[in-house]
């Protein structure tokens, strides 16, 4: 089976374009961006975890909300843990394995929440490169979770039975 590029196309199309770039640091992480600024300037203390964003996910093949999870930051090994949000319950309802592995959002709690129901999926955590996540399209700040909601996720985190332990370090720290 060929290997796919998990980068989206338009990545390598910006890449290959005459705007100028320039390379910035996010820690100790080298990230290139296409704007002018630098990552600090654009999203000053915006990025961290509990922090949500909207960006374009090359494995869902649409726009999704996901929240930052990593418990230190900057990573210093560049990738970045992350959980999608998804207002399509039909997938955790009546199993109480995924109902355990999901915070809640009321509609209305952020911006972003519009159905009835939107919950942060924790059983299916992402770990990528933090500079392929800045690079995709649509990469957009939303806000930051509530300390409530960061610490839900920590105490689901903590008493899964799916998360590995290596993950469960790299969310709850220690």
């Amino acid at each position: 089976m060929p290997s796919r590029s998990l980068r989206p196309p338009t990545v390598r199309v910006r890449q290959q374009s005459r705007v100028p770039h320039s390379e910035n640091v996010c820690g100790n992480l080298q990230v290139t961006n296409v704007v002018g600024k630098s990552l600090r300037e654009q999203l000053g203390a915006k990025l961290g975890r509990g922090t949500i964003y909207h960006h374009y996910s090359d494995i869902a093949g649409k726009g999704k909300y996901i929240i930052l999870l990593n418990h230190g930051w900057p990573p210093t090994d560049g990738l970045v843990v992350y959980a999608h949000c998804t207002s399509q319950l039909t997938h955790f309802k009546g199993r109480a394995l995924f109902e355990a592995m999901i915070v809640r959002l009321p509609q209305g709690a952020y911006d972003f929440c519009k159905a009835e129901e939107t919950v942060i999926d924790l059983a299916n955590i992402v770990e990528r490169p933090l500079a392929e996540v800045l690079d995709s399209r649509q990469f957009q700040y939303i806000g930051e979770l509530s300390r409530e909601h960061i610490s839900a996720i920590d105490a689901a985190v903590r008493t899964s039975t799916v998360v590995s332990a290596r993950m469960k370090k790299r969310i709850l720290g220690g």
